[in-house]
């Protein structure tokens, strides 16, 4: 290696397999679309693909012939862009996070992408989406010796016994699947299509037997409907939990899996993903709050999850890096201490919220009621307001029980804020 390539002043490009990685994502953000056109309208599904598949790959092509980067010697340089020409300089002593996602293919092909981020939002201020593991080490080396940071090591530099402060295992992230409201989405989405295929006819006719069995009861018009949407719906809300929860545990499996978290000097790093492995750093000085999030679910399994705000960004990024999916409730002060020093500090005061905001939730939740109200009379007909009816006094409760438990504690360096179910 020359003595300029090796001080880091010659500027470099993309590693060359970014143009098959390039391919495949613009495969499997356009595959949804052609197959949907396919279906509806018909048509050649070469020549489609053509349309949309085409020209990413020549931006693509562009972007990697265009885009250069070089690491100076207080700064990492980028440029780039064929019509609009782009030249950023990100300092290294303002780089917060360098965030190594390894997915699969990345694997198969010994490659990494790399996520630069600074304090100075929540957008990112490089994505170098293919790098070559050496590169990858050389610019972590680089940044962690020119800002003063800790480079974490790569899984083949990792000592054998060096084991992390806090890992989970396969059985303690399924349980933060379980806990989580993941999977909703999808499992609704399949019990709209299996009711769109079965469900109307196998609904008609349960009700046309009920109607022929029991000629000598004159139910007023629309009753029996409603009847059947009260009967059909607990099992439809049966069927969608079951559902949601066996896709969410899936998820977190898959997102969560391997995670560990440790600490070096004063930053916390992250890695987790069964196929997607994903491995972050951030600084303490940086989170500005820990929530304790606990759910009725998490109640019964004597659980909790933690989450973070760092200064200049969200509470989670998309990797899911800033929280800890899942933990024991023994634990809670030792992982608080890891991650917050000095947050298990008891409030010297207490503030109660005052006795009549819960006319404002309340008053806020009357939305949902009335979506809820329609969607009964539109699906069981008249009666079926029935149904719809009791959650209004249980949305007033349930204002009431949340005000009582709000209060803010002060600490000598902080606030803490307390809501929920007691």
């Amino acid at each position: 290696m020359a003595e300029s390539e090796s001080s880091g002043e010659i500027e470099r490009r993309l590693h060359p397999l970014y143009l098959l990685f390039s391919f495949f994502a613009t495969i499997r953000g356009f595959v949804v679309p052609i197959l949907i056109l396919v279906f509806i309208r018909g048509g050649d599904v070469d020549f489609l693909a053509l349309i949309f598949v085409a020209p990413s790959l020549v931006i693509a092509a562009l972007r990697y012939a265009s885009f250069r980067y070089r690491l100076g010697e207080n700064e990492i340089h980028l440029r780039g862009g064929v019509l609009f020409r782009f030249e950023r300089h990100v300092p290294y002593q303002r780089i917060q996070n360098l965030k190594l996602v390894r997915n699969l293919f990345h694997r198969i092909f010994g490659v990494a992408g790399l996520t630069i981020e600074t304090a100075s939002g929540e957008e990112v201020e490089a994505q170098l989406e293919v790098l070559g593991l050496e590169q990858v080490r050389y610019i972590q080396e680089r940044v962690a010796t020119k800002g003063g940071r800790h480079r974490e090591e790569s899984p083949e530099e990792a000592e054998p016994e060096a084991l992390p402060d806090f890992k989970l295992g396969p059985f303690e992230v399924m349980l933060a699947g379980l806990a989580s409201n993941r999977g909703l989405t999808l499992a609704l989405a399949a019990i709209a299509f299996l009711w769109e295929q079965f469900g109307g006819d196998e609904t008609r006719l349960f009700l046309r037997s009920l109607d022929d069995r029991l000629p000598a009861i004159d139910l007023p018009q629309g009753l029996l409907a409603g009847l059947g949407f009260m009967i059909a719906l607990p099992l439809a809300l049966i069927a969608l939990f079951t559902l949601t929860k066996l896709l969410a545990m899936l998820w977190s499996l898959f997102r969560h899996g391997g995670f560990r978290m440790r600490l070096v000097g004063d930053e916390l790093l992250f890695r987790q993903g069964l196929f997607t492995e994903v491995a972050s750093t951030i600084p303490r000085p940086r989170i500005q709050s820990v929530s304790i999030r606990r759910t009725y679910m998490h109640r019964l399994i004597d659980r909790l999850e933690l989450r973070f705000v760092t200064a200049g960004g969200a509470d989670l990024d998309e990797s899911g890096v800033r929280s800890v999916p899942i933990l024991h409730l023994e634990r809670l002060d030792e992982v608080l201490e890891m991650i917050l020093p000095g947050s298990r500090e008891k409030p010297r005061t207490w503030l109660r919220a005052d006795g009549a905001a819960w006319r404002r939730l309340f008053l806020r939740s009357l939305p949902f009621w009335t979506v809820i109200l329609a969607i009964a009379t539109f699906l069981g007909g008249p009666w079926s307001v029935l149904l719809a009816l009791p959650l209004l006094p249980m949305l007033l409760v349930l204002a009431r029980r949340r005000v009582g438990t709000m209060s803010i504690g002060l600490t000598s360096d902080g606030l803490l804020l307390t809501r929920g179910w007691p």
